[in-house]
């Protein structure tokens, strides 16, 4: 809908981290993003953006996550929302890191 190419990746488990797969979609794209309903911190995302560093791959890495806080109890929709992991977040926080080749 925004006009930005994409690929989807079912990364189904967090270890082993499928490096093969990452290294693979270096080639076609810019922009890798992760999103998980987990901690940012010690999750996927983070895993998979120290992979691309240690590799010296040329992707950037956006992890969508939830932030490392205490997040209050109350509709699911709301807090998502709140915590920028809604559907409208992910897309605004996406077109804004993408980069166009």
């Amino acid at each position: 809908k925004e006009g930005i190419p994409c690929s989807l990746v079912n990364a189904r488990f967090i270890k082993p981290v499928d490096e093969e797969m990452i290294r693979r979609l270096e080639d076609g794209h810019k922009l890798l993003v992760t999103m998980e309903e987990n901690v940012a911190s010690g999750g996927f995302g983070e895993r998979v953006r120290d992979y691309v560093e240690d590799a010296g791959l040329s992707l950037q890495v956006l992890p969508i996550a939830i932030p490392d806080e205490y997040v209050e109890h109350g509709n699911v929709e709301i807090l998502k929302k709140e915590l920028e992991v809604d559907a409208e977040s992910i897309v605004k926080r996406i077109v804004s890191n993408y980069v166009r080749r």
